[in-house]
């Protein structure tokens, strides 16, 4: 998950489980909002998959008691909610609210004072297949108070976001607090790519317009690159290949796999499976690194910003601060 810097605060992760969700907390001022902006990044994985043995409980149910803590914690009224991801889930034209829900029926005073009454909102959807994973999901937005925004907001015809060789379907999508359909400025399914056979979503949402960028000099340590650790990458040499393939195939290596097959088939949690992942990692850079390691170059801003740093009676601080605001005119 990418955050602009400007948004982005120290404490923003408020909660991670295993490798199928991450949530943030952002200001939800930022967004016209007068509440918390909670963001989940997701994946559930299929239900037939193989992945499923080494799930303890349901994806869905730590959604909701991680749901369930982040009211306790921030208060319910203070949480505008967004789940964003790949559920594995084909929702077909199931209702994802309670349908002819009404507390007038009886006399009896059953529910809760604060218990909210679903309303009914229409939802296009090109796929109506429903699997195990869609029904679940649907339990779980009817218990959550979340809707599915897509084919709801900006006239979008909740088009398919899989497209494989055995069909396609909806499995891809952004559940959000009910009050939040109604800020969507965009949303877009950008179709079928070569990159992956999922579609890309995109849209946004209202903005805050008014948001002024924090002073640079201000908050130079927090917003400069130059402070940031600057990560080695790899890049291919052609006058490597043989070399480097001599090595992949070695007896070295051969034999480090060997044993990586049998740890990964002997491997019982998720700790044991992170373990073999990172083993791997180690291995395949063992013989990438002396061949195609680089480190990034200087950022020229930050050698511009370096120069402007010295003592010179010709650039000061207040001359900054004037193109700054010449160019922002």
């Amino acid at each position: 998950m990418y955050i602009r810097d400007r948004l982005a605060t120290p404490d923003m992760c408020i909660l991670k489980h295993n490798d199928s969700h991450l949530w943030v907390k952002l200001d939800g001022t930022h967004f016209g909002l007068t509440t918390h902006l909670i963001i989940c990044a997701c994946y559930i994985s299929p239900a037939n998959s193989s992945r499923q043995m080494f799930i303890e409980t349901s994806p869905f149910d730590d959604m909701l008691h991680n749901i369930a803590f982040i009211y306790d914690t921030f208060g319910e009224d203070n949480c505008s909610v967004m789940l964003l991801g790949d559920f594995n889930a084909r929702t077909g034209k199931l209702s994802d609210f309670v349908e002819d829900d009404n507390t007038g029926l009886v006399d009896i005073d059953l529910l809760p004072n604060d218990y909210y009454t679903d309303s009914y909102l229409n939802r296009e959807n090109e796929d109506l297949n429903v699997n195990a994973n869609g029904r679940l999901l649907i339990d779980f937005l009817k218990q959550s108070g979340l809707r599915i925004a897509n084919g709801r907001v900006c006239g979008d015809k909740g088009c398919v976001t899989y497209v494989g060789v055995n069909g396609s379907s909806l499995v891809d999508y952004c559940l959000v607090s009910e009050h939040l359909l109604k800020t969507f400025k965009t949303f877009r399914n950008l179709g079928p790519n070569i990159l992956s056979d999922h579609c890309l979503l995109e849209f946004s949402i209202l903005g805050n317009n008014d948001i002024k960028e924090e002073n640079w000099h201000e908050n130079k340590a927090k917003y400069s690159k130059s402070t940031q650790k600057k990560e080695p990458y790899y890049k291919w040499k052609p006058e490597h290949k043989d070399f480097f393939v001599e090595e992949i195939h070695g007896d070295n290596l051969k034999g480090k796999l060997e044993n990586l097959h049998l740890s990964i088939e002997n491997a019982s949690s998720h700790s044991d499976i992170d373990i073999c992942l990172e083993s791997l990692i180690t291995d395949i850079n063992s013989v990438c690194k002396p061949l195609f390691e680089k480190m990034p170059p200087e950022d020229p801003y930050d050698q511009n910003e370096k120069k402007r740093n010295k003592d010179s009676p010709l650039f000061s601080n207040i001359c900054e601060d004037s193109r700054k605001d010449f160019y922002k005119k």
